[in-house]
């Protein structure tokens, strides 16, 4: 018998770039790689994008999370990726799921396993994946756990949007959306 023990699950699905209406107010050049993204600014995302978006989230995290849950969006924010524009590895703090839709440009996103530093020091070789690239293309959304280090290798002319959501109820009927601060539901 095979068993895949703590196995960390992401879901890819095609989304409708149509529908998401992400208007960041200010795209200003942050972290190390100087990539200009509108994390931490004013990002308004409209009724009706908010209430596909969710939906779209609802429905990817129910073939991941075995109980009934209530999600909370935490932010969402644009990036852009210019002539070698990258983003360090990262992970996002503070949140219990995070989520990418390529919006423009073919995914550049590298995701590393935990422990990934213990595992290189006893293999001096590959024995297990120590990273996964996945082959998304504009109009998919990827969604993962937020502890899950990742990067984005040099890219240009890429665009993706990206958020944080937190369960903040167990054990409901449904996976629920709260109501956001504009009372978007």
């Amino acid at each position: 018998m095979k068993l895949d023990l703590f196995s960390i699950p992401i879901v890819i699905e095609n989304i409708d770039l149509e529908r998401i209406k992400l208007e960041p107010l200010k795209l200003d050049r942050k972290w190390l790689s100087e990539t200009p993204t509108s994390h931490g600014g004013q990002n308004i995302l409209d009724p009706e994008s908010y209430r596909y978006l969710m939906f779209k989230l609802s429905g990817m995290l129910e073939k991941i999370v075995p109980n009934n849950i209530t999600i909370k969006l935490e932010g969402v924010w644009a990036n852009r990726y210019d002539k070698d524009d990258y983003q360090d590895n990262h992970f996002h703090p503070g949140s219990h799921f995070s989520f990418i839709i390529y919006v423009k440009g073919s995914s550049r996103t590298v995701f590393f396993p935990p422990g990934r530093y213990l595992i290189d020091s006893f293999y001096s070789f590959n024995l297990f994946q120590n990273n996964f690239e996945p082959n998304c293309q504009p109009g998919q959304i990827l969604i993962f756990p937020s502890f899950l280090e990742h990067m984005v290798k040099k890219s240009s002319d890429m665009v993706t949007y990206s958020g944080n959501l937190s369960i903040v109820e167990f054990d409901k009927k449904t996976i629920k959306v709260m109501e956001d601060k504009n009372g978007n539901k």
